[in-house]
């Protein structure tokens, strides 16, 4: 994956397609592991890790959506 590359929430509502970029710590790319809604909301939160593709350098990350 390109370290530049910026992964994206996708909402589906009246009809259309939207997009939101996912949080992410400068540089790193994330790997989202699991995702669970908010009951009564149009939340979302997500769990996962970001790393820089190389050596160790990996951090958790939890992310939230507010759709």
């Amino acid at each position: 994956m390109n370290i530049n590359s910026p992964q994206y929430w996708y909402r589906y509502s009246d009809g259309q397609w939207t997009r939101q970029v996912v949080p992410s710590p400068r540089t790193y790319n994330d790997t989202m592991f699991g995702l669970t809604w908010v009951p009564r909301t149009t939340s979302l939160w997500s769990v996962g890790e970001a790393d820089l593709n190389y050596g160790n350098a990996s951090v958790a990350v939890i992310t939230r959506y507010d759709g």
